[in-house]
């Protein structure tokens, strides 16, 4: 850890990309709670109701709903159902039971219909075809760009040394910049007051997900700070340090298991395939102010708790 965080010289603050997105979900703290998260064809609402009842069953999905972007995955992967259940219906496919109709989210029901939408991917036997695939298809066998990066987190509800969370991740910032403070020093402080997640060196991180933060990571520079930015109950400060591009891996990397990434490509091109075709057959609207408004409740006061989850995540 000492030789990342000395590694890491060319410090720049990165504040105005904490104020954007913590101005961005203040604002939409004034969203009704009642609003509905999503809405389809026909006048059909998704609501926060519908939404814990899911996650109530789908215990798997409850550690990914933490923030926002969590949430809209969570509740995509509702919606794909819900659609899958409708495009059921309209073919007229049995339900789970003779005469019965299938619920509204019915996981069994719509995996049935999508084993039956879905295209069918299959893995090439013999050399030349799976060579071919790889020369044709190099977003299949790309490393995503990836960070050795160090992370400060606090509840936004704590007071260190006196000062809001917030505030007190803004001042370490401003001294860690001009050279006061190192970014080591930060992390052992916070690591006194939350220890439920790590502080400090987080190793190398891909910058694959698609989250607001992460994409304000992907485009900083080694050696910059981004933060502090808040997301949920949570206020985050990080510091980059050695960055890898994104880069295409040799077919002498891959050889062995190019024929699994082609199977896996395909099945996951296909997945997105089919659900675009079926959300907009469907007009489905996820209403991403309405998820983000679910973590604007006021958050608990131990620093040991998690971010204002739905009330199913929480459980």
């Amino acid at each position: 850890m000492t030789t990342f965080f000395a590694g890491a010289r060319k410090l720049a603050q990165r504040v105005a990309m904490g104020a954007l997105l913590g101005g961005a979900l203040a604002a939409v703290a004034a969203t009704p709670a009642t609003a509905p998260l999503a809405t389809l064809s026909g006048g059909e609402t998704v609501s926060e109701a519908d939404f814990n009842a899911y996650l109530a069953r789908r215990v798997d999905l409850k550690p990914l709903v933490r923030n926002a972007w969590g949430a809209e995955n969570a509740l995509r992967e509702m919606l794909t159902t819900r659609v899958l259940v409708l495009e059921g219906q309209r073919l007229k496919e049995p339900g789970p039971k003779e005469g019965a109709q299938p619920e509204r989210f019915d996981d069994a029901y719509g995996f049935g219909i999508y084993q039956k939408l879905a295209k069918v991917c299959t893995k090439s036997e013999d050399a030349a075809s799976v060579r071919k695939f790889y020369n044709e298809h190099p977003e299949a066998f790309t490393a995503p760009a990836s960070v050795r990066l160090a992370r400060v987190m606090l509840p936004v509800s704590d007071k260190v040394d006196g000062q809001a969370s917030m505030a007190w991740l803004m001042a370490q910032a401003q001294e860690v910049a001009s050279g006061a403070k190192g970014f080591e020093q930060v992390a052992s402080k916070a690591a006194t007051v939350y220890k439920l997640e790590p502080q400090g060196d987080l190793g190398w991180v891909n910058l694959t997900d698609e989250a607001p933060i992460m994409r304000a990571l992907a485009s900083a520079k080694p050696g910059e700070m981004v933060g502090p930015v808040r997301e949920g109950d949570f206020g985050y400060l990080f510091l980059l340090g050695d960055k890898r591009e994104a880069r295409r891996m040799r077919w002498e990397e891959v050889q062995t298991s190019a024929a699994n990434r082609q199977l896996s490509y395909c099945r996951q091109q296909a997945n997105k395939e089919l659900t675009s075709k079926l959300f907009k057959q469907y007009g489905v609207t996820i209403h991403n102010d309405a998820v983000r408004a679910l973590f604007q409740a006021p958050a608990a006061s131990s620093s040991a708790s998690g971010p204002a989850a739905p009330a199913a995540a929480r459980k």
